[in-house]
């Protein structure tokens, strides 16, 4: 299992970076979010790497990222969350995407599973490849303090993130990742 087999959307316009509208529009869409999932997440991705390296949302970042494990439920969204894409591998959610529509902020959701190799890791399948984490990165988390609030990140997000970015600390631009198992 290295790729998807299920993609429902596709590609579809970013209208706005966060740079064109600012923490307080993004953060009810995180807060709202957040709730639907139960408070059952950690931030992942850009999102974790905007709040612990520079205290905010990365100025030319376009969504939010959000990590769970296994599937989640798509209908308890709020309905100005638009679902905008899927993307799944049979029975086994890997992404969903929704569109908050007032503020046109994506609300991206990485779905983990435990790999089927190895007891000890966590697997996010993309169309891309797979990503692999630690275990123990995602399953047990952390708290993290940023706009009067508590968030669930990673046990150890310098770990996470010098996993998912390599030097996490110097800010690029062009990043993409290159971590998928193909």
């Amino acid at each position: 299992m290295s790729s998807t087999d299920d993609v429902v959307g596709g590609e579809f316009e970013v209208p706005l970076v966060f740079e064109d509208l600012g923490d307080k529009d993004i953060l009810p869409v995180l807060i709202e979010g957040t709730k639907a999932l139960n408070n059952d997440y950690w931030l992942t991705a850009g999102t974790l790497l905007g709040f612990y390296r520079d205290g905010g949302f990365i100025p030319d970042d376009s969504d939010i990222d959000i990590g769970v494990l296994g599937n989640i439920d798509r209908k308890a969204f709020p309905e100005d969350f638009k679902l905008a894409r899927t993307i799944n591998k049979g029975t086994r959610q890997c992404q969903t995407v929704y569109l908050h529509m007032p503020s046109k902020v994506l609300f991206d959701i990485q779905h983990y599973w435990p790999s089927e190799d190895d007891d000890d890791t966590m697997v996010w399948y993309t169309q891309e490849g797979r990503l692999e984490r630690p275990d123990y990165l995602i399953v047990d988390r952390s708290e993290f303090e940023l706009f009067g609030r508590t968030w669930k990140v990673p046990k150890d997000p310098e770990k996470y993130l010098e996993l998912y970015y390599g030097d996490w600390r110097t800010p690029r631009k062009d990043f993409k990742t290159d971590k998928f198992i193909k």
